[in-house]
C-alpha cells in the first residue's frame, strides 16, 4: 500500500511539473501527456482504493480524489 501511495505522490508532482511546462511553452504535446498523466493518476487511485478496501482500510480519500480527478480530466 505504502508504494502505491508513493507511485501516487509521484504522479501526481509529474502531473504538476507537466502543467505548468505546457501553461509556459504553450506546446500542445505537453497538454497530451498532461491529461495521459492524469489517466495514469486516475488509475492508481482507483487501484489504490480497491486495494484499501481489500487490505480492510477504507480509504475513502482515495476515491475522492479519484472522482476529483476525473471531473477535472473531463473539464480540461
Amino acid at each position: 500500500m505504502k508504494l502505491l501511495l508513493i507511485l501516487i505522490m509521484i504522479m501526481a508532482a509529474l502531473m504538476l511539473i507537466t502543467y505548468f511546462a505546457a501553461a509556459i511553452t504553450k506546446k500542445h504535446k505537453l497538454l497530451i501527456l498532461f491529461r495521459i498523466i492524469m489517466l495514469l493518476l486516475i488509475a492508481l487511485l482507483i487501484i489504490s482504493w480497491i486495494t484499501s478496501i481489500v487490505l480492510g482500510q477504507h480509504f475513502i480519500l482515495l476515491l475522492i480524489l479519484a472522482i476529483i480527478f476525473i471531473i477535472m480530466y473531463i473539464l480540461s
